[in-house]
């Protein structure tokens, strides 16, 4: 269990921040526009007292009929859904886990740098093992449910510079199932409950660059999961577990306008600061999985109307060995 609540929640930090930082950037795209006299698309010029501005723009912005000095959102809302397939052979046995979250974010700006937000999110995964112990082969199926609520916010330093936070807890139920291959008898099989606590922080720069738009980040993720104990169905006391994880995150990501949409590229650099040992009781579960991986990812923003931007990006992990990661994300943001 401990490897999958460490995936779930990376996932799920991300799917939360994933959403907000969409909030963060329509607002510095605007604000660079109106402070800096450029088209964010890499146009040419444009007056900043223009109150009308509605050329497309980077990452899915329009200045929306603001001028100069108001509220760079106000009131929004997002919704985010992250899908992901993981596969994974680090520790000489086979997992492969799907996670789900769904993300419901509402936020308001307050004067012209600061943002503040409030999100909620439900996800389910499920992972199958493979592994043996001697001549016998083996099947483990760990399933788990969660919901999470979590703030976040912004702080607009200047039309470049912006540090963004967010912190939450998580409610989750376990399921665990053990049979035996290829009979199916259950070995062990039960329920648990599990609480978790998350965070993550980001100084993130944003600029033009001619034609093109640049998004960096460099952040930081930490998440702690507590297990309860519970009584398997055989009555056999399944003791209490703790898991943490951080990874320190650096990342660019640059997209060009075309017409209403901005299709973009993204890379991040991904090193896990605590290592990650693969416990929850199956033989074999003590190797550590790699520190470091790169995630690449390949979307596009869509500037529908004046207060719309849906986004789809599809992503990958590379340079993990025995790891593979395969997702897809869907954002969708209104700003009333």
């Amino acid at each position: 269990m401990r490897e999958q609540s460490r995936q779930a929640h990376q996932v799920i930090t991300k799917s939360i921040q994933g959403g907000a930082r969409r909030t963060f950037k329509a607002a510095m795209v605007r604000k660079l526009n109106t402070t800096s006299n450029l088209k964010f698309s890499g146009q040419g010029t444009h007056d900043a007292t223009d109150a009308a501005f509605t050329e497309p723009t980077f990452f899915g912005t329009k200045e929306s009929g603001l001028t100069a000095g108001e509220s760079p959102i106000g009131l929004g809302a997002f919704t985010n859904v992250a899908l992901t397939n993981s596969r994974s052979t680090a520790s000489g046995y086979k997992t492969d886990t799907d996670l789900g979250v769904v993300t419901l974010g509402i936020d308001k700006a307050f004067e012209d740098n600061f943002i503040l937000g409030f999100a909620v999110s439900g996800s389910t995964s499920s992972a199958t093992s493979r592994f043996e112990v001697g001549p016998d082969k083996f099947k483990s199926i760990n399933g788990s449910t969660a919901l999470s609520a979590a703030p976040y916010a912004a702080l607009i330093i200047d039309e470049h510079f912006y540090i963004d936070a967010t912190m939450g807890a998580s409610g989750i139920e376990n399921r665990l199932n053990h049979t035996a291959v290829p009979s199916g008898a259950v070995i062990q099989s039960g329920d648990g409950d599990a609480v978790s606590r998350f965070l993550g922080a980001a100084v993130n720069y944003i600029g033009v660059m001619g034609d093109f738009g640049l998004l960096a980040s460099v952040g930081y993720t930490w998440s702690s999961t507590s297990l309860d104990e519970f009584r398997d169905d055989q009555g056999n006391l399944v003791s209490p577990d703790d898991e943490r994880a951080s990874q320190l995150i650096v990342s660019a990501e640059i997209g060009r306008p075309i017409g209403m949409f901005v299709p973009y590229v993204v890379a991040a650099y991904e090193r896990d600061l605590i290592p990650s040992p693969r416990g929850g009781g199956l033989p074999g579960e003590t190797a550590e999985t790699a520190p470091n991986a790169l995630r690449l990812g390949f979307g596009i923003d869509s500037n529908f109307t004046d207060n719309l931007v849906v986004s789809l990006e599809a992503n990958t992990v590379l340079l993990k060995p025995g790891y593979d990661e395969v997702g897809l994300t869907f954002n969708l943001r209104y700003d009333f």
